[in-house]
């Protein structure tokens, strides 16, 4: 629709749009009767159905009314000059998501829920699987608001805010939001900035994943991993390292002075020897994955039970409730990534 009935008993006003914040959605008028003063434009008071959003410059048909809150003046059925809108037609029924594209939302959340959970399992630490979950409720949570205050034609939450939950952690629930509420989801600009922080998170998870590969280990079908039936010593001479003390009796109660039980390494060669992969266990299969960690020539690393910061010479196992080593007697085995062992210490 073009121009306004020249019939119509509603008296239609012509105006340019002088400015118009995209982000926040509104805009300001300038009447072409140049007494009349600038009027304020909301993206609710546009006709619906246009085939494009408002830009500044556009020639504007608009009426009057009142703020119901304020009392102000402000536009309303408004529509641009040369821009064909569907008002008086019922909105078209939203496209169901095709399978491929819950097939891509559902991938592009499970490389950082295997990420966090695969860090969880290897330094014990919680922190990226919790900031996900929590910030991807609070940005479900903010989406919603959001799109019932459009509805209600209320002051909205800027795009910048929810961009920025989105970089820390919220973007999988932005996902979620986007395809259940039908909220964001096809705007092209606000697309551009969520998929590039998305591709962010992405790049860094696989980075990390690829980096800390699984640990290679022999397993055997069948059977439940235990010390005695799968030892397997490498053959020849002897490994460059060597396990030389375990400290078994903590001080106090074991369990609740898991750092006064230790084991130590020895690297007997004369080259740094790199233990990534390596793992150590007890009889109980009980273990540990060195990840990233070389050791010296001619140096030992301690590696204590409990929790702590690692470092060149300490090494921290992260348990919290009990022991590792059994004070009667127990057997460590120290194995490389392929699962062969090549040292043991008997007591």
């Amino acid at each position: 629709m073009t121009l306004p009935p020249k019939n119509s008993p509603i008296t239609w006003k012509k105006g340019t749009l002088t400015r118009w914040n995209e982000e926040r959605g509104f805009g300001f008028i300038k009447p072409a009767k140049a007494t009349e003063n600038d009027i304020f434009v909301h993206i609710s008071g546009f006709r619906a159905g246009m085939e494009r959003r408002p830009v500044s410059g556009d020639t504007v048909y608009y009426q009057i009314t009142r703020d119901e809150t304020n009392g102000k003046r402000r536009a309303c059925n408004a529509h641009i000059s040369g821009v064909q809108d569907n008002a008086l037609k019922p909105p078209p029924r939203a496209a169901k998501t095709q399978p491929i594209e819950e097939l891509l939302a559902q991938l592009f959340i499970l490389i950082p829920l295997l990420g966090s959970l695969y860090l969880l399992w290897q330094t014990t630490n919680p922190l990226p699987l919790l900031v996900y979950s929590v910030m991807s409720v609070i940005t479900i949570v903010l989406y919603n608001e959001d799109k019932q205050r459009a509805q209600r034609k209320a002051w909205r939450i800027s795009e910048s805010s929810l961009h920025l939950v989105e970089f820390l952690g919220g973007w999988p629930g932005a996902l979620i939001a986007q395809y259940s509420l039908r909220h964001k989801n096809a705007k092209f600009a606000y697309q551009v900035t969520f998929w590039v922080i998305v591709c962010l998170h992405q790049t860094g998870w696989i980075f990390f994943i690829l980096g800390n590969p699984l640990p290679m280990t022999t397993i055997r079908p069948n059977k439940m991993w235990s010390a005695e039936s799968s030892v397997k010593m490498v053959q020849g001479e002897p490994g460059p390292l060597r396990i030389t003390k375990i400290a078994v009796d903590a001080p106090g109660r074991d369990n609740e002075n898991p750092n006064g039980e230790w084991i130590e390494i020895f690297n007997q060669s004369n080259a740094v020897v790199s233990m990534y992969g390596y793992r150590l266990h007890d009889e109980a299969n009980n273990s540990y994955f060195f990840s990233n960690f070389s050791l010296s020539a001619g140096s030992t690393v301690r590696l204590y039970s409990g929790q702590g910061n690692d470092n060149g010479s300490s090494l921290y196992w992260g348990r919290t409730d009990h022991s590792v080593w059994n004070n009667e007697g127990d057997t460590a085995f120290l194995r490389n990534v392929q699962g062969e062992v090549i040292a043991s210490y008997h007591y």
